[in-house]
């Protein structure tokens, strides 16, 4: 199933393309997934260990001769014609775009980026991941499509926990990918130390040698996150099950006759002495104090106490 905000689409992979591997070679090293799986191919990993797997395309206009009607693909897989006809390619980019698409120009879809969703030991959880292209990072690619799996992994599949597994090497890289998480709202569950061992190559495993421990840093989102944080009207079970339990609680509190709580100032008084009296609290102090005179309240900063001798 292919997502589209209007700028990105993500689509799974149909074929093999060059493009892929490319991504998924510079990408494998920091996924716990990739590295914790069986296969070392992208292809394979797909297949056998994702519940789901796409590029992340965009449209670009690219530059042909005014007799060229051939829409031919690129030999490195990255750009690939929508085999429609020029007046439908300019309809189409006046639709996403909004802009007039300039003669001698027609548009290609470019891979730059790969996404995945993969399941998770923990019960209606999935670890997600997504790697854009390195030149075109910065931009906010990345954040608008793990936006798009986000809303089709909580809304449509109904998964309660989404959650993405760091493993920790470049500190660069890594302080990027942090800020981008919290950015969107996840929030950061923990630091595993030397919990995974990262092989330098699926062959060095096999006889054990080389690679290294390394750190693993976790960062999740609830399906509740994602309502609060996205404004979406879609209520997961979890949050509509935390709103009965609310208001079930308060009719329980107003048959008992106890009154919410209420949120004040701190301008506000606590209470005067005629309320202290009527609570009964205050009159056992008065009828200890040696003093006839009431107490006089005394101003500290913004609040006001009365001080009870």
């Amino acid at each position: 199933m292919a997502l589209s905000n209007g700028n990105i689409t993500v689509e799974p992979v149909a074929d093999r393309q060059l493009a892929i591997a490319a991504l998924w070679e510079d990408y494998s090293s920091y996924s716990v997934e990739a590295i914790t799986a069986n296969r070392a191919g992208v292809y394979d990993f797909a297949e056998q260990d994702c519940m789901y797997f796409a590029a992340v395309k965009r449209s670009v206009q690219v530059p042909v001769d005014d007799d060229d009607d051939d829409l031919m693909d690129s030999a490195d897989g990255t750009f690939y014609s929508w085999q429609l006809t020029t007046s439908d390619h300019s309809q189409i980019y006046e639709s996403v775009t909004g802009k007039k698409l300039r003669k001698n120009f027609k548009i290609y879809e470019e891979i730059i980026g790969i996404v995945y969703i993969t399941s998770a030991d923990l019960p209606a959880c999935v670890n997600l991941g997504c790697c854009i292209k390195k030149d075109l990072r910065g931009q906010g690619l990345g954040s608008q499509a793990v936006r798009l799996l986000l809303g089709w992994v909580f809304e449509e599949l109904g998964c309660h926990r989404v959650q993405v597994r760091i493993a920790d090497a470049d500190p660069a890289r890594r302080n990027k990918a942090v800020s981008t998480l919290l950015s969107m709202g996840f929030f950061h569950e923990g630091l595993h130390r030397r919990a995974l061992f990262s092989p330098r190559s699926k062959e060095e495993t096999a006889v054990g040698q080389g690679g290294e421990w390394r750190d693993v840093l976790t960062y999740a989102m609830l399906d509740t996150d994602w309502v609060i944080q996205a404004g979406m009207t879609h209520f997961p079970p979890s949050l509509v099950k935390f709103e009965e339990h609310q208001e079930g609680k308060a009719r329980k509190e107003r048959a008992i006759g106890k009154q919410p709580l209420r949120r004040t100032t701190s301008t506000e008084t606590i209470k005067d002495k005629a309320q202290i009296v009527h609570d009964g609290l205050g009159e056992n102090l008065l009828q200890n104090s040696d003093e006839a005179t009431p107490p006089q309240p005394r101003s500290i900063g913004l609040t006001t106490f009365y001080m009870l001798r």
